[in-house]
């Protein structure tokens, strides 16, 4: 698909039960809108029917791509391959259980852009725009289990300084951006995204933060391994050094 404004990623593992009414939202509120688009759902190897569901799905939703990845190597894994493929000028990476809806987006657009010509008279414009559950302004009901703060504690302190919610599954990236960042991530679990901003910080690019309604789904809760993973990976991060950048769109590393 050529001169598509917005690619929509979502990791999908096991989403039989979710992914179809997130679907069917995120189609038909950008259907009304006077932009290209592309719904692109990344499957890991699921037990339950997500295939065969989004193989009917491609015959409802002709913006639907479906990435079959051979191996479930983590919802960040998914993400990455769904955004090397995607086209957009701009890149949703979102979760499937729709906790973030797709309508939150509306809030981010005025902020997107070249900041070389402001879209809006009295406020800058970024390369990324992610959802916040812990600026002013945000609503969360209902919210995540108190156990998940020290995950979100331990990432702004270690991980991505001065990002107030760096774990939100809500995350708007340039074309520029994401080719620079994706491909060279390391992490492929649930830490993947904010050992994105943090490349992202490191190379230079902006980020803006934008309160968000936040519905908790706790259908699929985490399991142990999950959060020591998690920890894992914050480690892993934190101590990644600088000389591994990749270079960017200047030739220099930022």
């Amino acid at each position: 698909m050529a001169n598509v404004f917005l690619s929509v990623v979502i990791p999908a593992h096991n989403e039989a039960r979710r992914l179809p009414l997130t679907l069917i939202d995120i189609d038909r509120h950008l259907a009304a809108k006077d932009y290209s688009y592309e719904i692109i759902v990344a499957l890991s190897p699921s037990q339950d029917n997500t295939a065969e569901i989004l193989d009917r799905f491609k015959g409802l939703l002709k913006p639907l791509r479906v990435v079959n990845l051979k191996e479930n190597k983590g919802r960040g894994y998914a993400v990455i391959e769904g955004m090397k493929t995607a086209k957009g000028q701009w890149r949703l990476a979102m979760d499937a259980d729709n906790s973030v809806s797709i309508t939150e987006l509306e809030k981010m657009l005025p902020y997107l852009g070249d900041k070389t010509q402001k879209k809006a008279k009295y406020h800058e414009v970024y390369d990324i725009a992610i959802a916040s559950r812990f600026t002013s302004g945000a609503h969360n009901d209902p919210a995540e289990p108190a156990s998940r703060k020290w995950q979100h504690a331990l990432t702004r302190l270690l991980v991505t300084k001065g990002v107030k919610d760096p774990n939100c599954g809500f995350k708007v990236f340039s074309a520029q951006a994401t080719e620079a960042i994706f491909p060279n991530l390391k992490t492929t679990g649930w830490l993947t995204e904010a050992e994105a901003l943090r490349m992202a910080q490191k190379l230079g690019y902006s980020i803006y933060e934008t309160p968000v309604f936040y519905s908790y789904d706790n259908s699929n809760p985490r399991q142990t391994k999950d959060h020591w993973q998690i920890l894992k990976d914050i480690l892993k991060i934190s101590m990644k050094r600088g000389t591994d950048l990749p270079t960017s769109s200047t030739g220099k590393k930022a």
